[in-house]
This record gives structure tokens, sequence and C-alpha cells, in this order.
């Protein structure tokens, strides 16, 4: 099958340009032909389809003069739908898959697809069809004012990136998306990780028949694991307010015989540096990526996720448990899907410091238990999130997108 994948990046910057690049090669080695669609950027991986990508944009370095071409961009970027028409003319695609689209590339590409009766998948790693910045989250909190269409309160709450003007455009271009029904109209299926993030799509709207519920996967052989808990526990993520740090920082306090290793990078950095000076037993290591972060997690005692907002899925669970550790983690979103409380890991309730230090604690003092617990978290992705498994469920989609009426 001749599959056209469109998202903003062709390069790998985040959670959903993993699963895409994964997806690629899990779809090529089993004999498909993937065309990428995305912007132009010096980081892109090459591909001979590169010249009809679009313009970059950067919203956060545009000032006032590049307001007009940014509203365009969000709400409706002809120019994009101009180049991916060239793009299908050209290599005739069976089906299109979307990632992110939103505001870099627009919905306006929709209609050239479907004006060609190609299907289209929507897999969906935010709440942005529901929510205009993305999260569900305002100021710090779980958010669902939106729920109805009810998309003033975006501006309101100044909730995407604190900005009035942003959340104005944001909250603009979900009526305005709303109204032309550009989604319903043109998209054949979305496809969600989660049954937390089906049900929320139902509960705001969302037609239940064109849902359809898909883990993400990993490839195990290029996981190897060390079930012998090591000395540190281990976070890992983007550090930003959305992902409970704070409120693990608050929990070390209690536990000045554990250290904790913070890996990754993110806007909330100074803020959580200041919170941690006083605390010799917590280490920012900053981005890791590759063998160099295998090998931090490998090393581990546990590996803890603390968000407090409502994860789609949990790829770091996953690649915690293929690594061999446990996972404590919030009771939130997606991730009680994958951590079974006391099997390979344990939950507590989001936000509450004692708690997850009270659980820390325990766990780290059982070694014995946390070797069980990672060797049941590696038998949990071989059994549920294996590439096999991944692609036969993406493949029965697949076909149900070319049944008449599908």
């Amino acid at each position: 099958m001749r599959i056209l994948l469109a998202n903003k990046y062709y390069y790998l910057r985040s959670g959903t340009e993993r699963y895409m690049f994964n997806a690629t090669r899990l779809l090529e080695k089993q004999g498909h032909e993937i065309i990428p669609f995305a912007m132009h950027h010096p980081r892109n991986r090459p591909t001979a389809y590169a010249r009809h990508f679009i313009d970059p944009v950067d919203f956060h370095r545009l000032d006032w003069r590049g307001w007009p071409q940014a509203v365009q961009r969000v709400i409706y970027y002809r120019p994009a739908a101009k180049k991916l028409a060239a793009l299908l003319n050209e290599t005739r695609p069976e089906l299109v898959q979307l990632h992110n689209i939103y505001h870099h590339i627009s919905p306006a590409i929709l209609p050239e697809i479907t004006r060609r009766n190609i299907p289209v998948i929507h897999s969906l790693h935010d709440y942005k069809r529901i929510c205009p910045n993305y999260l569900l989250l305002a100021h710090g909190s779980v958010c669902q004012r939106c729920r109805g269409h009810r998309y003033y309160h975006a501006p309101l709450q100044g909730c995407l990136h604190g900005s009035l003007s942003w959340s104005l455009v944001a909250g603009l271009a979900a009526y305005i998306h709303h109204w032309l029904r550009i989604y319903q109209r043109h998209v054949t299926l979305c496809l969600v990780p989660s049954r937390f993030m089906y049900d929320k799509m139902i509960a705001f709207g969302a037609d239940p028949a064109r849902i359809k519920v898909i883990g993400h996967f990993l490839f195990l052989d290029a996981f190897e694991p060390d079930f012998t808990p090591g000395s540190e526990i281990i976070y890992v993520g983007r550090l930003s307010p959305e992902k409970g740090l704070r409120t693990l920082l608050r929990a070390m306090r209690q536990l000045p015989h554990l250290s904790l290793t913070l890996i990754g990078e993110g806007p909330q950095r100074p803020e959580l540096e200041r919170l941690a000076l006083d605390l010799p037993h917590v280490r920012f290591a900053g981005y890791l990526a590759g063998a160099a972060l295998q090998e931090a997690v490998r090393s581990a005692r546990l590996v803890v996720v603390p968000s407090e907002w409502y994860e789609v899925f949990g790829q770091v669970v996953i690649e915690a448990f293929a690594l061999g550790k446990a996972v404590v983690a919030a009771n939130i979103g997606g991730l009680p899907e994958l951590v079974d409380d006391h099997l390979n890991g344990r939950l507590f309730t989001p936000g509450d410091a004692d708690e997850l230090a009270h659980i820390l604690a325990e766990m780290a003092a059982q070694p014995a238990r946390l070797a069980e617990m990672g060797r049941a978290g590696r038998c949990k992705v071989a059994r549920q999130f294996s590439p096999e498994i991944h692609y036969a469920r993406l493949l029965d989609i697949y076909r149900q997108c070319h049944k008449p009426g599908g």
C-alpha cells in the first residue's frame, strides 16, 4: 500500500515523531511505501519528496509583522493545500495518515485529499481536536471549560502559552474549524492511543464509530533489560508544569536518603533548579537520547512519572518496562492503563507529595520486589505492545477505511 504521512516535523522532536518514524519503519518492513509531507527544516531526514514540503514557521519568534501569516497558518493555509495537491498528483497514495498538522500546516490540506477519494486517518497525539491549547490544562490544573464547543474560554483563560493574543487566535480557529466541520467531513477515522482518550473524545462529542484505540509499540529487541535495581530514581521527560515535577521535588524533600535524576529539558528547568538548591540528592542531567538514555534508565532503581495532566498514553512507561524497571506513576489519563498497581509498579494520587514520598520509600526498600515488577512490565510490553500486534491492528484499520462506507 502507498501511504502518505503528514506531520509538521520530519525530524525526531517529540513522542509524536518517535511514533511516526517507528510506524514508518514497521510499515516499510512489510513492503508498504511511505510518502512524507511536512515543513522544511535543516534537521529533516532525507527524502525524495522534500521539494513538496512547505515553508517552516516558528510562532515563538514572530513579531507583530508576522501576525497575518500566523493567523493564516493556524486557520487555513492555502499554500500547504497547493503543495500537497502536487504531491498527491505525483504519488497517488491509497491512504493518508495525519499526525500533528494543526497550526503549522492547517486543515486546509484535507479537501485536497478527499477530493481524490483517498481515505484519511488522523492519529491523535494530544487533545487539540477538542482543546485549543492541546492539553486540557489551564494554569497548571486540568481544564475542561471548552467542552460543548465553548472555545471562548481559551482567551478568557489565556491558556495558550499564557498569551491572550495566541489564545484568541486558537479559540477563533477552533470555532471556524467546528463551524466548517472540516475534520468531521474529511477524516475517515481517528486513532487514539488509550481508552482514556477515547472516552474523553466521546465525552466532548466525537462520534464513537469513527474512533479506534490503538496503543503505541516498541521494537523490544532494541531494549536490553537490566532487572537488578540500581541506586537512583529516574524521571524522563519534558520539564514543564503539567508533568508534576514540583510535587516530585516536594516528595524528595522527605527522602534525603534517596537520589533523583531528572532527564530532559523544558521551560520549567530554571524554576525547578531553584527549588532544588537545597536538595543535594536531586540532579539535573539535561537532554539524553539513544544509548545514553537507555543506559541511564537501565541503571535506575525505578522510574517515576508524576504527571498532573491527562497523559494520552505514556511512552516513557513502556520504555521503562522494556528496560526492566518498575514505574511509579500518577493515577491520571492513560497511565493506569499501563501501570498495573502492585504488579509492574505503583499508582499514586496526582499532586499528592506525601503519598508519592511514601510509595517511593516503600518501593526503594524492596529491591527483590522491584526486580519482579520490572519483569512483569517487560512481559506486558511483549504481550500488548509488540510490532506484530500493532501492525496487525493497523492493517485491519487501513482495510476498514477502504471498505465502501468505511
